[in-house]
């Protein structure tokens, strides 16, 4: 069911779910930001816009790259432990052996697929982190505008609004669905192991 999900969000793109998909792809190496590298330009964004001292700023840093580095590691592990097969290696199975997912086509070549195995995903575990560590630092009710991508030609990069941290991690996470390279469990799961190693790395006592 999963799969098919999968399948059929591909199949009935509409240009928002592409725009989604693209935004928060960042799998594309020398073109975009990597995924955990793109929280931090999130929160560069927040520090500039609330002008954080040097203390606050430090501090934030500090629990993301501790947070970031264990949540990799927690993550990574667990992918060579299950070992689950990518969508489009049952699809094109079992589903619709035309099955393509959309990653790469800001290359030119569409059908790209991460060459590691599926559960959980990085980019939701990565997306689980922000929204635990960003909303202990600036509280759940913020509203915030990322332009991490504005001004991009190869793909749509205008600037997304959210109204908290949680609905832009969600949106991070499933937009792997819709991207076409990871099922519902593998997001659900990542956002919860990365929401886990954020809050370990907040619960650290770092400032005196």
């Amino acid at each position: 069911q999963e799969n098919l999900e999968v399948s059929e969000a591909v199949k009935n793109m509409t240009p928002e779910n592409h725009w989604i998909a693209e935004f928060w792809s960042d799998d594309l190496t020398g073109m975009t930001f990597s995924p955990p590298a793109r929280i931090f330009a999130i929160a560069n964004q927040v520090i500039s816009i609330e002008k954080l001292d040097l203390a606050s700023t430090l501090h934030l840093y500090c629990v993301m790259g501790i947070a970031t580095n264990d949540a990799a590691v927690a993550c990574w592990n667990s992918k060579y432990i299950y070992k689950t097969e990518r969508p489009i290696t049952y699809i094109q199975k079992y589903i619709d052996p035309n099955f393509k997912p959309i990653l790469g086509e800001a290359l030119g070549t569409p059908g790209m697929t991460p060459a590691f195995p599926g559960y959980p995903s990085g980019h939701s575990t990565f997306a689980g982190v922000s929204y635990r560590i960003m909303d202990h630092f600036l509280g759940s009710n913020y509203t915030f505008t990322d332009r991490c991508h504005y001004g991009r030609v190869e793909f749509d990069g205008t600037p997304r609004t959210y109204t908290n941290w949680r609905q832009m991690a969600e949106e991070n996470a499933y937009s792997r669905i819709r991207l076409g390279v990871h099922i519902r469990q593998d997001c659900v799961e990542g956002l919860r192991l990365g929401n886990m190693m954020g809050q370990r790395a907040l619960d650290l006592e770092l400032v005196k």
